[in-house]
């Protein structure tokens, strides 16, 4: 059942990361579009060159947008979207706002701060989904910022259902006078749809300034508004970019259907062909096993690679298990030499306990230069322990 959580007590690790200087004015509507929309960050997003790794893997040009990057505490591809969704929750007079997802959720943090920055009330529905977790999953990261800006979190247990928790919540707010807004899980609607719309437009505009064109995004495909949006967004613009959404959570068979009912939605607001853009849709699920939340070993290998060529950071829920479908289809060829790819970052990792439990599984020519450095770390206290002087021999000024 649903039960409130208490404040977490080590909130100070994250503060000074916090970020809360953004504006609050609408922004002017797209051409293509009429929604309301409320800016919650600093637009565009950068798209950066990552020569490294592309050189490193032998492959085509890859190049990177940073949706990580965000003016609302820590960032994420959740705003674009939020900056729809709360400005219809505006637009309609509610007074608070409620979501759900996983326990250590992105949408969740992001939805909680942005409602703090414009003066709504939020409460947030988790379930504790992913199995085999360390103690420090549980109030750390986005379940710490949750927490720190102010939100009501409500917690599921595994086996209950999260839908019903989320229409609970709702009904106790309006039985308290109260005006609520939900926010399906990931934002991902026909409004929230819009943020990615936009995001498409963007990209068209930065390809212009750059001179290029790029024959293939990748993009996470999971709650799956991102993306729709992008698909119907790279419609709109008339790109010729062929857009390939990596699964995180299901296979091909269940992932088509969310896509082509969000498809379905934002179309509609847009008035666009649906079969046109659904005729785009690309799912590659060859790397979302074992499962929502758990990395596997290209995953890891993806993080690590980013990391070592790049010093760019990937979760290892989402974009991690993305680019490795970027680096498993280089190595088998399925791009030419002269491809421009753009992977789109969604956020980066505020939570890392996958990575530190699987870490060795990663190849031993990734870590062999940190196991080396950590076997080192372990002599020099084995020697600095036997030289250390009897119990008794200090000066007394020193601590025993």
């Amino acid at each position: 059942m649903v039960r409130p959580t208490s404040f977490s007590h080590s909130l100070c690790m994250l503060a000074p990361w916090l970020i809360f200087s953004v504006r609050r004015e609408p922004l002017e509507p797209m051409q293509h579009e009429s929604s309301p929309r409320i800016g919650l960050s600093q637009w565009p997003t950068p798209i950066e060159p990552l020569d490294r790794l592309s050189a490193a893997l032998g492959g085509p040009r890859i190049s990177i947008k940073r949706d990580d990057f965000g003016s609302i505490a820590m960032g994420g591809n959740k705003l674009r979207k939020l900056e729809y969704l709360l400005a219809d929750a505006q637009a309609k007079g509610c007074n608070v706002v409620v979501t759900s997802g996983a326990l250590q959720s992105n949408h969740a943090r992001l939805t909680a701060a942005a409602a703090a920055k414009l003066g709504l009330e939020c409460h947030i529905v988790l379930i504790d989904e992913v199995p085999d977790r360390l103690a420090a999953y549980y109030n750390s990261a986005n379940r710490l910022i949750d927490d720190l800006v102010g939100a009501e979190v409500h917690l599921v247990r595994r086996d209950d259902s999260l839908a019903e928790a989320v229409t609970h919540c709702a009904e106790q707010l309006q039985k308290l006078g109260k005006s609520p807004y939900v926010i399906p899980v990931g934002g991902s609607n026909a409004i929230g749809c819009l943020g990615y719309v936009a995001c498409a437009s963007e990209i068209a505009e930065q390809e212009r300034a750059l001179g290029k064109s790029f024959t293939h995004i990748i993009v996470v495909s999971g709650s799956g508004g991102t993306h729709a949006g992008l698909l119907a967004g790279l419609h709109l613009s008339k790109s010729t970019s062929q857009l390939i959404g990596a699964t995180i959570s299901r296979p091909v068979e269940k992932q088509r259907p969310v896509i082509e009912a969000l498809v379905d939605g934002v179309t509609k607001l847009l008035d666009t062909d649906a079969a046109a853009v659904k005729s785009a849709i690309n799912l590659d699920d060859s790397m979302y096993l074992p499962g929502y939340g758990l990395p596997n070993h290209s995953s890891l290998e993806a993080i690590a690679l980013c990391a070592r060529y790049e010093g760019i950071l990937l979760d290892p829920v989402y974009t991690s298990k993305a680019m490795a479908v970027v680096i498993s289809d280089i190595r088998a060829g399925r791009f030419s030499p002269n491809d421009e790819l753009l992977f789109i970052h969604t956020g980066a990792p505020l939570h890392c306990s996958p990575i530190k439990r699987c870490s060795a599984e990663l190849r031993p020519e990734l870590f062999g230069g940190l196991n080396r450095l950590t076997s080192r770390l372990a002599k020099h206290r084995e020697r600095a322990t036997a030289l250390r002087p009897a119990a008794g021999s200090l000066p007394t000024m020193y601590p025993k």
